[in-house]
């Protein structure tokens, strides 16, 4: 519904936030985090962006997400051999170097102009945590 209303928009926009933050809260009480990171498998071309539900403290090999890093390596081509959709593998060092687990770092790092018209290139000199909101 569209009736040109900054009010109506703020409105719809806190709702959504507040939805949000409630589905957040639910999960981090039942014990789960929401981990989100971008990959670079080897032999894609491009990054994949992950984003997980992983109990909290779950060990390295992150087994709850197992059936669904197995149906990405299949849907990616990518060989069942490798764990190559593992948070540890994120761009950016898998969330070490200080930065949480759930943020990317420099996700953009590397990615050749979109060639899109009128888009503006930005530089930005270190690397930096992609947030989300």
């Amino acid at each position: 519904r569209r009736d040109g209303s900054l009010g109506a928009a703020a409105a719809a926009l806190q709702r959504a936030l507040a939805e949000q933050a409630a589905s957040l809260g639910g999960l981090l009480k039942a014990g789960v985090a929401p981990v989100a990171c971008a990959v670079l498998p080897e032999g894609l071309a491009v990054p994949v962006c992950l984003e997980y539900a992983l109990a909290v403290g779950e060990e390295a090999s992150e087994p709850s997400a197992r059936p669904l890093r197995e149906r990405l390596h299949a849907q990616l081509g990518l060989p069942l051999d490798r764990p190559l959709l593992r948070t540890c593998n994120a761009l950016g060092g898998g969330g070490g170097g200080g930065a949480p687990a759930y943020l990317l770092r420099s996700p953009h790092e590397g990615l050749a102009p979109s060639g899109l018209a009128g888009g503006v290139i930005s530089l930005v000199q270190g690397e930096y945590e992609y947030y989300h909101y």
